[in-house]
């Protein structure tokens, strides 16, 4: 979606000079401090009262194979799920230690083969599409068909996971007409992407 925001950016504002990097281990205070407008994570348990959270959409657990993955349906049980190995993204603040997915068969008592993490989702991209591994998401990474990749809907009781797409910025900043705009354009983006996918 960061290519999208820029675009959509720099066609209402030509002028402004725009940077998106990646959530690592210190964006948290980078945003609580401004060096960082606001971030757009999955939801982080235990952040500093300072930081507003604001609840941007739910997540849909989905996996991503390869277009010509032996598994060839478009729902996936928990049970089936398992019997693939799974490669993950390193999420920092949410599954340095411990992936969701991981978290999610543990609790089902069955097993998790985690064979290959990265904070990169293109170098997870790129070692599905050569592996019959499994990368589990929370939403969907394209919004058009992919020639090389599919996702699968995997059926999860919804208990077991809380997947919210949340934006993160300081109670301070919450009311700042930039912070605002961006947000306005952050939500339009979503709400497109869900409606293409509905459609």
């Amino acid at each position: 979606m960061g290519s999208e925001l820029y675009l959509k950016i720099h066609k209402m504002s030509p002028n402004l000079n725009v940077e998106i990097v990646n959530w690592s281990a210190t964006t948290l205070t980078d945003i609580q401090q401004g060096e960082t407008l606001l971030g757009i994570n999955y939801d982080i348990e235990n952040t500093s009262k300072a930081l507003m959270r604001k609840e941007l959409m739910n997540g849909d657990s989905l996996v991503f194979v390869r277009q010509n993955h032996p598994f060839s349906g478009t729902h996936i049980t928990m049970e089936e799920a398992s019997q693939y190995e799974f490669a993950c993204l390193i999420i920092p603040d949410r599954t340095e230690q411990i992936s969701d997915v991981e978290r999610i068969l543990t609790q089902n008592n069955l097993p998790a083969r985690i064979c290959f993490r990265s904070t990169s989702a293109q170098t997870v991209l790129e070692v599905i599409k050569e592996t019959d591994m499994l990368f589990p998401c929370i939403h969907d990474l394209f919004n058009y068909p992919h020639p090389d990749y599919r996702k699968i809907t995997v059926q999860v009781d919804p208990t077991l996971s809380q997947y919210k797409l949340v934006s993160f910025c300081p109670y301070k900043n919450s009311k700042d007409p930039l912070t605002l705009w961006v947000m306005g354009l952050v939500s339009e983006l979503l709400t497109q992407r869900n409606s293409a996918a509905a459609s």
